[in-house]
């Protein structure tokens, strides 16, 4: 092979998938095989691994963030109650970026997947207001 292409790399993939799949079969593991980036002469990917039997249960980060820094929003702020955001309707807290300084927190639209970023003082504002029956 002269260079990496994505045709070579479709090839590759279902070979790596292939080959993994007897690894899962002898050893009771489960592997995925994540985002391949390459160059002309090399690539690179993630390989996960997960025993079976066991229970992994996953945590977003920006929801663990969330109930880390509630003590932001003050003492008005209910979990999963829904406030009444200016501009965006009725929605509650998901989530906090802890590496956005400008709008850390995340709220999604009560009845819809919509979410929405929001200042420290718009996300103060609606706790404040109250929560909306």
């Amino acid at each position: 092979m002269t260079a990496i292409n994505k045709d070579t790399l479709k090839q590759i993939r279902a070979d790596l998938n292939a080959a993994l799949k007897t690894v899962t079969a002898k050893h009771g593991i489960d592997f995925n095989l994540g985002i391949i980036r390459f160059t002309a002469s090399e690539f690179r990917c993630k390989l996960n691994a997960t025993a079976r039997g066991t229970s992994k249960v996953t945590v977003d980060p920006k929801v663990a963030a969330l109930s880390a820094n509630t003590w932001r929003l003050g003492s008005g702020y209910k979990p999963n109650a829904v406030y009444n955001m200016v501009g965006i309707g009725r929605a509650k807290f998901v989530g906090y970026n802890r590496s956005a300084k400008k709008y850390p927190y995340i709220v999604q639209v009560v009845g819809s997947t919509k979410r929405y970023k929001v200042s420290p003082f718009s996300a103060k504002a609606a706790v404040d207001a109250g929560v909306v029956a």
